[in-house]
């Protein structure tokens, strides 16, 4: 095997990640409850894990729970007036390669070593595996990370428990925490915490990496290090700004906030004669996408959601109107009732509670009297009276629309069949939105004259393929609109 056929692998799945880059948990969190819990959910069909920290206590592990078709759901003790951090992590395969996707534990301090407690495991490796050159302290085991505003954290264990630098006058080892940026990652360039002691040539710091002439690693230093070894492990530690002020590296925070991490290992010979050296891998562990969002909770006491908008269309019977909570609680109930005691259930536009969210439904039969329903900790219930007062005849309701699809969507399986009902005459719309609302674009706009339509779609949108994730798909004409979530897999 090339023993740079790593760090190519790498960089080339650095460089496919772009789909990735946007969170796609979308993670909300609910007031706190009569349990003393707030509820936080998210979206995947994956194996999530859910992190928690109390009052700057280490993280701790919550249970969660599928609750519908692409949500998950955990129940994070909670008391107004604590500060309550959380993240999530999940893995997946990449190019045949295991990728943790996960929140960066945020640290409060700059404080050096951290705990163990207050970061983030990126994965677990094999012992036994190498690249090129086998050694117990190359053969990397665990990895870990965090971040605080200013600093990046690694910390690094191996087979061994030690981190010899130095074997002989010629050979010496080396110890990274590699890094990119993949908004900007170019070919044959990466960063990385280095920890070695090579004198001259390769001390500790932080390295551009690069792939030079004969495919032999170049490194040209940016800044220092921290760096300890401690309890078998090794801690490394460095400045964000550091990074952030290379110009290949790209501006921080960038506008997706990711980073990518690799553990790796080196062993580097230096021939005396000619001062040359030769750079052999040792291994490399598991590969973190980070994302950089802070998600805390701090809330004092509990806000009432606020609704404003209301309205029902007599016509379509699209009832519409907008939620705001002050601690961007979502609601655990929303529900329109009619006189009749007929229940529906308003769907979001977007899950980024920390604005305002637009809320529809179709109302069938059309009432003249209902009550909208919202709770975001299902103790305070806020009621919202609705009446129609229009003496003008609704006239006649057109019939609701409907689309049947595949769901989940299955990549594997595109081209998709849709099949639309209900529709009249006039301009016909299907537009996907992602969950922050953000209208990605539409799958069809043109006249339609037909009660039915029959029609395909790869996955494409503006010529480019949606990623993996959970989408709205809004279909529109006239006065009619039907909203439903979907999902797509590989």
């Amino acid at each position: 095997m090339n023993r740079l056929a790593a760090l190519i692998t790498l960089l080339l799945l650095a460089s496919l990640l772009p789909a990735q880059l946007i969170d796609p948990f979308f993670m909300r969190h609910s007031s706190r409850c009569a349990d003393g819990n707030i509820r936080l959910r998210w979206e995947g069909l994956d194996a999530i894990e859910c992190y928690y920290s109390n009052a700057g206590a280490d993280w701790q592990q919550a249970t969660s729970e599928q609750i519908s078709t692409g949500t998950q759901q955990a129940l994070i003790p909670f008391q107004f007036g604590q500060q309550l951090k959380y993240r999530l992590r999940m893995q997946v395969e990449e190019l045949g390669q295991s990728l943790t996707m996960m929140h960066a534990p945020r640290l409060d301090s700059d404080a050096f070593p951290p705990s163990l407690g207050q970061l983030g495991l990126i994965s677990s490796d094999a012992v036994g595996d190498s690249v090129t050159i086998y050694a117990p302290m190359l053969d990397l085991t665990d990895t870990w990370l965090g971040a605080s505003e200013n600093k990046l954290y690694a910390t690094l264990a191996n087979a061994s428990g030690s981190f010899p630098t130095m074997n002989s006058l010629t050979s010496y080892n080396i110890y990274m925490m590699m890094i990119f940026n993949p908004e900007t990652v170019a070919d044959s360039v990466a960063y990385a915490m280095v920890y070695g002691g090579i004198p001259l040539l390769l001390p500790s710091g932080l390295y551009k990496l690069g792939i030079g002439e004969g495919m032999v690693p170049e490194f040209a230093q940016l800044g220092a290090v921290q760096s300890t070894v401690s309890g078998g492990k090794l801690w490394l530690a460095c400045n964000i700004q550091d990074l952030a002020n290379d110009p290949d590296f790209g501006g921080w925070p960038s506008a997706s906030g990711t980073l990518l991490f690799v553990g790796a290992t080196m062993r580097v010979t230096v021939d005396l004669g000619s001062g040359t050296p030769e750079f052999g891998f040792g291994d490399y562990a598991g590969t973190a996408l980070a994302y950089f969002d802070d998600h805390r909770y701090l809330a004092m006491a509990n806000s009432l959601p606020q609704i404003s908008n209301l309205s029902l269309n007599q016509q379509s019977g699209l009832l519409t109107f907008d939620y705001l909570d002050a601690e961007g609680d979502f609601p655990l109930t929303m529900e329109f009732v009619d006189a009749g005691g007929n229940s529906f259930s308003p769907q979001p536009l977007s899950l980024d509670y920390s604005q305002s969210v637009s809320y529809s439904a179709l109302i069938s039969p059309i009432p003249k009297q209902g009550e909208l329903r919202v709770s975001d900790n299902d103790i305070d219930l806020v009621t919202i009276p609705w009446e129609w007062v229009s003496n003008s005849d609704p006239g006649t309701v057109p019939a609701a629309l409907n689309c049947r699809m595949p769901n989940p969507l299955r990549s594997s399986e595109a081209p998709w069949r849709l099949s639309l009902d209900g529709l009249g005459k006039g301009l016909l719309k299907l537009e996907v939105f992602n969950l922050r609302g953000q209208n990605l674009g539409s799958i069809v706009s043109r006249e339609c004259n037909s009660p039915r339509l029959e029609l395909t779609w790869d996955g494409r949108l503006n010529g480019r393929r949606l990623g993996s994730g959970l989408y709205l798909l809004r279909i529109s004409q006239g006065n009619s609109l039907r909203e439903q979530r979907f999902i797509i897999q590989k």
